[in-house]
Formats: C-alpha cells, structure tokens, sequence
C-alpha cells in the first residue's frame, strides 16, 4: 500500500510580527488544526495565530515551493479563525 507523502506544518505567529515559533509537523491536517486551536488558546487566544502549509515529502526543494505547498489556514485571514472549531 502507497504511504501518503502529505504533512503538515504547525506555524505560531505573533499578533505584532515580532515572534513566531513552529509548533509542530503533523500527518493529518485534523490533528494539525485541533493542536494550533489549542496552542492558540492556551497563549491567551488573541496573542499568537496559527499558520497551516500542507507539504509533500520526498519532493525537491524547488519543486515544493512552485507547486507543492498549500496553505489551509493562513495567519493573516480573520474570516478563518473560527472554521476549524469543529474539526
């Protein structure tokens, strides 16, 4: 059976740009979005905003920045903070 090559990157970005932290790598964007609403609620909910970039592995450097990267919650949307309350 084919092993899925997709993870994901976990992105803490503080609200003033001043300092951001990678919180982790995950194998399903669930488990990636219920542990960035986490992690930004345990910081006080309105101080550090998660980022999500799906990637794939085993892809050349180049390749992944063109074609293979994409982002499932941006820091800078506010429309989707909320979408994952129910993931």
């Amino acid at each position: 059976m084919a092993r899925k090559n997709k993870y994901y990157i976990v992105t803490m970005y503080r609200w003033s740009g001043t300092d951001s932290y990678i919180l982790g790598v995950f194998s399903g964007k669930v488990k990636a979005i219920k542990n960035a609403k986490t992690e930004r609620d345990n910081r006080g909910g309105n101080k550090y905003f998660p980022e999500v970039i799906e990637c794939s592995l085993d892809v050349p450097y180049q390749d992944a920045i063109d074609t293979n990267q994409k982002v499932i919650l941006s820091r800078t949307d506010n429309s989707k903070w909320g979408w994952w309350e129910n993931a």
